[in-house]
């Protein structure tokens, strides 16, 4: 289970490294502009790839905190969280049938001992399990952002401001 869940974490920092990638090499043509400008004035090329990818590491460092934060919520919270769905999920079924029969005897419960074992979800942190995958959400977003600045180094300054 651990294994496929890492491979799912994976994956899912494949497809938000792909979105990073598209984001950033459309920010990079649509500022041509201004890096032809940037290059025109003796800006460095790398120097100028350097602020793409340092807008990826902040990407990637303020979605990794915020998913850090609110998932060690979540798992810490996760058993208050289901008491809140179901104390939720039987208010509108009382009411429903309250509207229907005039009667309000529900009694939904997620963890019902007729079909599970358990009466609580168990939840445990890891701590450089957390560390090793908020590194590599960071990491992941920052290869994307390089990835798409390349194209800044191909950039010809003449050639985009002569369009203009």
């Amino acid at each position: 289970e651990k294994n496929v869940l890492m491979f799912l974490v994976f994956l899912i920092f494949v497809v938000v490294g792909v979105n990073i990638f598209n984001s950033m090499r459309r920010q990079v043509y649509e500022r041509r502009e201004e890096i032809s400008v940037l290059s025109a004035l003796g800006g460095k090329e790398h120097s100028i790839q350097l602020i793409f990818i340092m807008s990826g590491f902040i990407i990637g460092f303020s979605g990794s905190i915020t998913g850090l934060l609110l998932g060690l919520l979540i798992s810490v919270q996760i058993n208050g969280l289901f008491s809140l769905i179901e104390i939720g999920i039987n208010g509108i079924l009382s009411f429903i049938s309250l509207l229907i029969s005039g009667k309000s005897d529900t009694g939904f419960s997620l963890f019902s001992p007729v079909y599970f074992y358990l009466t609580e979800v168990p939840s445990r942190v890891i701590l450089s399990e957390v560390v090793w995958i908020c590194l590599f959400g960071m990491v992941s977003s920052v290869a994307a952002a390089w990835a798409a600045s390349r194209r800044v180094l191909g950039l010809s300054p003449a050639e985009v401001l002569r369009d203009e």
